[in-house]
């Protein structure tokens, strides 16, 4: 808890006083909680308490101050945005009813790692580590770096946590534990069931990370990329001229890694050396072009794009050549 960032702490310390204060019981649950035990602690705070979520959260918001956007009545979920003075992307604090116990509330969430909460009033005290809510065993996974399913229905209640899975494990470096990955392959039909913002979001999330090509691959081995982009299906075994190492598939997954190479200038490759490069290139490919997604990001999209009506357009003339 030392070496928290004193913004954090700050944001931290108005939050837990302003809910003591009203007497509310609340819970750090989530990403920041599984961040933070990481020794990374985020700028996004997920905060689950009982009673109105909409109506504190409004509160909390102006208590900060900060920005109040209600996400889903319905659902009693909040959202307080504030600028931070980092000046980068800013605070996000997602506030949520707990229905049920908070026990209950954990036994609703996807992945152990995230099925932790923490009792506000308990943040910041010596022992905090220990008095971590931890019924699926997420902090022994955090230190086995795995990601795993808190039941076998999880991905059934929501087909967008196929994707947030194999996301997950790409961001933090983790495996997914091999009953979790039979159970992806299993549900992995039931993406298309899901909305296509959502999978959309959670998709380009997965592109922006480093090394993507083996998230793309891992895509596949689990059995979801060809259900989001059902053309990548027909690229495979599609045989190309003889310059060509791979088919097309496998051509359009290393295109994305070679383009990684040239953006990073890490390639020490002849490809990579002759492409002029400074740092305003490294800016003009950091910047954002759509929603909250990068210029590298999209760039990507297009390689593993570039070649997908190949099968439809190959032709192969008198002499067999293609």
């Amino acid at each position: 808890m030392n070496n928290l960032p004193s913004e954090n702490a700050a944001i931290l310390r108005v939050l837990k006083e302003f809910l003591i204060s009203r007497s509310v019981p609340a819970f750090l649950v989530g990403g920041y909680l599984r961040d933070t035990l990481r020794g990374t602690p985020s700028m996004d705070i997920d905060i689950a308490v009982q009673g109105d979520s909409l109506s504190l959260a409004k509160d909390m918001a102006d208590a900060l101050p900060a920005s109040y956007v209600p996400l889903s009545s319905s659902h009693k979920v909040a959202r307080i945005t504030m600028p931070s003075a980092q000046g980068d992307n800013g605070w996000v604090i997602d506030v949520s009813s707990i229905k049920g116990s908070i026990f209950d509330d954990l036994a609703r969430r996807d992945f152990s790692v995230d099925a932790l909460a923490l009792r506000l009033e308990e943040w910041g005290t010596l022992s905090w580590q220990d008095s971590i809510l931890d019924p699926f065993g997420g902090k022994s996974d955090l230190s086995q770096g795995v990601i795993r399913a808190i039941n076998p229905s999880v991905f059934q209640e929501d087909p967008a946590r196929l994707l947030r899975g194999v996301r997950l494990a790409a961001k933090l470096g983790f495996r997914i534990d091999p009953p979790t990955a039979r159970l992806i392959a299993r549900d992995a039909h039931l993406i298309s069931s899901t909305a296509g913002e959502r999978v959309r979001d959670e998709f380009l999330a997965i592109l922006s990370l480093d090394g993507a090509k083996v998230h793309l691959e891992t895509l596949d081995e689990l059995g979801l990329l060809c259900c989001i982009i059902s053309e990548l299906g027909i690229t495979k075994a599609v045989e190309q001229p003889k310059e060509h190492y791979w088919d097309v598939f496998g051509h359009s997954i290393h295109t994305v890694e070679g383009v990684e190479r040239v953006v990073s200038g890490r390639g020490g490759d002849f490809a990579s050396s002759v492409v002029p490069w400074d740092t305003g290139m490294d800016e003009r490919f950091a910047q954002e072009v759509s929603d909250g997604y990068s210029r590298l990001t999209i760039l990507k999209l297009g390689a593993l794009l570039h070649d997908i009506a190949k099968p439809q357009t190959k032709m192969v003339d008198a002499k067999g050549k293609t």
